[in-house]
């Protein structure tokens, strides 16, 4: 992907503390290579501008990645978050012409993919639908990593936190005349601390009052919405805060548009002190419990899944890790067919590996069956063949697929494991494929591990599972 016409703004003000980490995360970002890093400092007296530019020279100078071009904008005197953060994108977009600029906070820290991860979604989100205008890798989510490995392509529409937003030119050009008012109007000639709340509450309630409900956002049924949206109205109508932030996603909802986000959070909110939170605010919603995990095949993430509440999440019943190592080998392997063994939470996530074409699974118990059609989704029930077979009538149903069925790829997680090894070892001799073994570990399995010439780990025993092996009968 070419983005020479990227810009990454990291705004700051007088906090080292936190500015000097999530600098350091964002570097750790192959993307920025291809980025320019502008940095907006707000300043004044005794400011602590001058000790930033140094922090920040430092985190530059050991970088794992250095921008195509790096400049400080240093502000007078303090403008404010909310005007620093309005002027950030006016320069960006109007002033230089940059198709795309991430816009982050100094107080997150990001995933080594978040970058590469947010341009994948905003290039789905432009191919396929019309009113996603902003797209950011982060929302609250307190999921363990074994339930985010299900959920990593799911996006939804809200109004979570403006952290590590990325924006495209036409969203600034279609909502940035609201924020100039709110600029204007409400910041400018004052502290950001002391903005009327009074008078922006009364400007908000009337641009609600004309805005129409069609213009303000596409219904869900509407060709080329995204199948979903965040209840501005309810936002709007209450107390709510009178920010920047705020007045973004108004600006936003005016024109018709939405921010789409991942449910799981490739960042992590470190700034408990300071112009969003005090320390009470930051425990009281839990943002010290989240975790920010890394998973590998976020840099390949190219098609997403839009959130349905009504759909049941069956995740993987293995670690985090070992569903990221089967899904490098299907990258690598490209498997048109796949068989599993052992129907699950695997058989919905994985599926969906681009790759794939079909995947079968067999499954004896009816609860199983039950818990994956459940978990369905209709294009992933055209893509899936469950079928249901018992222990005692495995052998025979094993060969009347491979006899109909030419499968690239075996994964055996269920039934009487060595005996399907035998089996398929067997039909392997005189047809191509490879098989995945999870559990390989358990000293039951070593005998018929013998009977392939290659055996290649791609998972490592641990406590709550016996590791992933690469079976092949052809000899390297």
């Amino acid at each position: 992907m070419d983005n020479s016409s990227t810009a990454l703004a990291v705004v700051g003000y007088d906090r080292p503390y936190y500015f000097s980490p999530t600098l350091r995360s964002l570097l750790c970002n192959s993307v920025v290579q291809q980025c320019d890093l502008w940095i907006f400092i707000d300043g004044g007296q005794d400011s602590l501008q001058q000790w930033q530019v140094r922090i920040a020279q430092q985190e530059l100078s050991r970088a794992d990645y250095a921008p195509r071009r790096i400049e400080f904008v240093l502000r007078p005197t303090n403008y404010g978050c909310g005007r620093n953060l309005i002027d950030a994108k006016r320069k960006l977009f109007d002033d230089l012409n940059y198709d795309q600029v991430f816009v982050f906070e100094d107080d997150m820290l990001v995933s080594p993919d978040y970058l590469q991860l947010s341009l994948n979604l905003l290039a789905w989100s432009q191919l396929n639908f019309r009113d996603i205008g902003v797209v950011q890798a982060y929302h609250a989510c307190w999921l363990p990593p074994d339930q985010k490995v299900a959920r990593l392509d799911e996006v939804t529409a809200a109004n979570s936190h403006w952290w590590g937003y990325l924006m495209p030119r036409q969203t600034w050009e279609a909502m940035r005349e609201v924020l100039y008012v709110y600029e204007d109007t409400f910041l400018r000639g004052r502290k950001y601390s002391q903005r009327n709340i009074s008078l922006i509450r009364t400007w908000v309630r009337g641009l609600m009052e004309n805005l129409d409900q069609s213009i303000a956002h596409y219904p869900p049924s509407a060709a080329g919405a995204f199948p979903g949206h965040w209840n501005f109205r309810e936002y709007f109508q209450r107390d709510t805060s009178c920010g920047q932030d705020a007045a973004t996603a108004l600006a936003l909802a005016v024109v018709g548009l939405k921010k789409v986000v991942t449910t799981v959070n490739r960042g992590l909110p470190i700034g408990c002190q300071g112009i969003h939170f005090t320390p009470k605010s930051f425990y009281r919603r839990r943002f010290h419990e989240m975790e920010l995990d890394v998973f590998e095949s976020d840099p390949f993430l190219t098609c997403f899944r839009p959130c349905n509440a009504d759909q049941t999440v069956l995740a993987p019943y293995m670690r985090a890790d070992e569903v990221e190592a089967l899904r490098r080998l299907l990258r690598e392997q490209k498997p048109r067919r796949v068989l599993e063994f052992g129907a699950g939470g695997s058989t919905i996530v994985l599926s969906r590996e681009p790759a794939v074409q079909e995947w079968w699974s067999l499954e004896h118990s009816e609860i199983w069956q039950r818990q994956v059609l459940a978990s369905m989704s209709n294009g992933e029930a055209q893509r899936i063949k469950l079928l249901a077979c018992s222990e005692e009538d495995l052998p025979a149903r094993l060969e009347g697929l491979l006899n109909d069925v030419d499968f690239d790829l075996f994964f055996v997680d269920g039934y009487d494991r060595p005996l399907v090894l035998q089996l398929l070892s067997r039909h392997l001799q005189h047809k191509k494929g490879l098989i995945v073994l999870h559990d390989y570990a358990r000293p039951a399995y070593a005998p018929a591990l013998e009977l392939f010439a290659q055996r290649r780990e791609i998972s490592t025993p641990g406590a709550a599972a016996q590791g992933l092996l690469v079976l092949s009968m052809e000899r390297s």
